[in-house]
């Protein structure tokens, strides 16, 4: 199976630590001082978990397929903070789509996980 992870990298008392996550299996993860370690540790892991949940019967999750994802997404928001919205994005002189794309790449960029 091919299950989607995250690559990425924590600060640790001894400095920049690599986690890899299987985003689809709660807690099957894998560390090390680079990215590959981190990887192979994670796959070692992956192998555990999948070997356990066979043995117990366990319902192993299907992989998610995140090639799935278009592009578009529907929304709903309270009338007032959709007006503020809209106004926010007069006030920059883009549209809405602009303004709501701006802000999420923000924030995505200040969590650094992503």
């Amino acid at each position: 199976m091919n299950y989607p992870m995250r690559l990425y990298t924590v600060e640790s008392v001894e400095g920049p630590e690599w986690i890899a996550e299987f985003v689809d299996i709660f807690g099957c993860v894998g560390g090390g001082n680079t990215a590959q370690e981190a990887l192979e540790d994670a796959l070692i892991n992956l192998e555990y978990y999948l070997e356990f949940a066979k043995e117990r019967g366990e319902d192993i999750p299907q992989p998610s397929d995140y090639n799935e994802c278009n592009g578009k997404i529907a929304l709903r928001l309270p009338k007032s903070m959709h007006r503020r919205l809209v106004m926010k994005a007069d006030e920059e002189g883009v549209s809405l789509n602009q303004l709501l794309v701006s802000y999420l790449a923000e924030m995505l960029g200040a969590k650094g996980k992503i």
